[in-house]
């Protein structure tokens, strides 16, 4: 198993009892605790071909050397420190989605707080402390900390808003045809990755996957809708699509089914053209 999936418990454990932190009891967090956040954020960049890179931000110590506040608009409160995931020009999405994705489950592992900032947070601020080449842009900030024992009013608001209502299996799930919904997963294979695959978070609450079984293989695909970034520049529903795929083979891993993801798959699938393939997870079994 590669050591991107090697975490202290279950995925399914992480997966199920992670959720958005916006509030947090404001402590520091460890250099002991920093060290392995930042030691397997570079696992991650190694496996991304260094396409992107993480910056561990402490808040404290970029305000008292910079002056910088690091504004999120009031939605985080207390967070002691964030990460910025800095984009390469010709950096893949998808892949950027899965890996941060994988990060965040770390995080949920070593018992910290975190939420996904796209748009809520000063581009400004971060940028000036992230040392940016020509070629890099800041797509997602993750706020992290431990999380506060009682909930600001907005956190509160925000949680109920976008609370975990997840689509119900024959909207996102279908057999060989888009025409053919699955009512059920119980008893499938890969009934548990799909699961894990179905409560993965994404921009708004939108769940942008139309996943088709073919036999033992599956093909993703995102659906017609479309969430541009604060400055138009890419879908970040393509970054969602990532997290599915992470939540589905990183469960199928740790459970013993052997596949893997391929980009360039065949499928005999009829599809509206608004809908964009992504990639197909092949059963090596």
């Amino acid at each position: 198993m590669k050591e991107i999936y090697k975490y202290n418990q279950p995925i399914k454990d992480i997966l199920e009892k992670r959720i958005s932190v916006r509030s947090y009891d404001g402590n520091t967090l460890s250099d002991d605790l920093v060290a392995k956040i930042e030691s397997y954020s570079k696992l991650l960049e190694t496996e991304m071909s260094n396409e992107l890179r993480f910056v561990y931000l402490d808040k404290s110590t970029v305000t008292s050397i910079g002056g910088i506040k690091l504004g999120t608009y009031g939605i985080i409160k207390n967070a002691p420190s964030f990460i910025s995931v800095v984009f390469k020009n010709d950096c893949s999405l998808t892949r950027a989605g899965y890996m941060i994705q994988a990060l965040v489950c770390y995080l949920t592992s070593l018992g910290l707080g975190t939420c996904w900032l796209g748009g809520t947070y000063s581009q400004e601020d971060f940028a000036k402390v992230c040392s940016l080449s020509e070629n890099e842009k800041i797509r997602i900030v993750l706020s992290l900390g431990y999380p506060s024992k009682k909930r600001s009013i907005i956190s509160y608001a925000m949680h109920r808003k976008g609370k975990r209502i997840r689509k119900h299996y024959s909207d996102m799930f279908f057999d060989n045809s888009l025409y053919n919904p699955i009512k059920s997963i119980d008893g499938m294979k890969y009934c548990v990755p799909l699961e894990m695959l179905r409560i993965a978070p994404s921009a708004i609450n939108k769940q942008p996957w139309a996943i088709v079984k073919d036999g033992d293989s599956f093909h993703f695909f995102k659906t017609k809708t479309r969430l541009k970034s604060d400055n138009g520049v890419f879908d970040i529903h393509i970054i969602d699509m990532g997290i599915a795929m992470f939540n589905f083979e990183a469960t199928a891993i740790d459970i013993g089914l052997n596949g893997k993801f391929i980009y360039n798959g065949v499928y005999d699938v009829k599809v509206p053209k608004e809908f964009k393939y992504i990639a197909t997870w092949v059963d090596l079994d």
